[in-house]
Formats: structure tokens, sequence, C-alpha cells
């Protein structure tokens, strides 16, 4: 009988290696006055592309994987996320009451890929470890922490 280390272990890289496997979709950004495409831009099931990071606009084109974010459905409060950080692909929990968060960091499981240089991932781990509230205005979202300030901002997108 395997340990639950063991266990976990053995969880831990099916997962990543699941995740590795899993290709990112095509997506196109929703705009305000696209009539032909319609999104309910809920906080769960929608794909958040991650468009600014403290206050910096964030470069996609630079990316091994698109950073974004999924948000599956709640139950009494609890979740679980899937995305990518710009390179790695990652997955994990949450909790949200109301529009208050939290993203247990501590779990997040990512993939470990030689990624270029950047920031892109270490700013969207901190800007998710930070976060305390979200807020959806239109087709955007973004991560607020503690003080106010908003550190990570999201566009909603469909699949093509």
């Amino acid at each position: 009988m395997l340990s639950n280390v063991h266990s976990a272990i053995l969880f831990l890289i099916l997962t990543i290696s699941i995740l590795a496997q899993t290709p990112t979709p095509t997506v196109s950004p929703l705009s305000h006055n696209d009539s032909n495409q319609s999104l309910d831009t809920k906080f769960t099931h929608t794909y958040w592309k991650l468009i600014s990071l403290f206050s910096e606009e964030v470069d996609s084109s630079i990316m091994i994987r698109e950073a974004h974010i999924i948000f599956q459905t709640l139950d009494k409060g609890k979740g679980k996320f899937k995305g990518a950080a710009g390179c790695n692909a990652m997955l994990g929990t949450y909790q949200s009451i109301e529009n208050n968060l939290t993203i247990d960091d501590k779990h997040i499981a990512m993939t470990r890929m030689a990624c270029p240089e950047g920031d892109v991932e270490t700013n969207f781990l901190k800007a998710m470890h930070g976060t305390v509230l979200w807020q959806i205005n239109g087709n955007h979202l973004a991560f607020i922490d503690s003080n106010s300030s908003v550190l990570a901002e999201f566009k909603a997108v469909v699949s093509k």
C-alpha cells in the first residue's frame, strides 16, 4: 500500500502530465461592440485572458502559453481553477464567497517547463497570492488586494 506522501506525489505527477498534454484553445477577445458573439461573463466557466499585472500591460506574444485562468463551479464556496501562467500550465483550488477570493497558493500544481526569461509567471503568482477580492466590469475581471489596488486584470474571451 502506498503511503500518503507517495500517493500525493503520484497524483501530482499524473496531474502535471495531463496538463502538459492539454492544448491551449484558440481564443479571441470579446469587444463591447461585437454583436455576433456573446459571452455571459460570469466568474466561473469563463476563459479569463491575463492582460495586465501590477498596472503593466502583459505582452502575450512573447509567451509560450497565453496566460489565463478558468475558475470552475463552486461547491459551498470552494472550487478549482486551471490555466497557464505564461509558460507553465497550472491548476489549484480557491474559495469565493460573494466577491471575496482566496486562492490556495500553497497547493498550485504547475508544470516545470524550461521557460524564457521574464517576470510574467512570477508576478502572476504574486498577484494570485495577494488577491482578496474579484470584480467583474463588463468583460473584464480584476484581482484586488486588501488595499483596493488592482493586482491583475483579465479580459473574457471565447473559443473559436
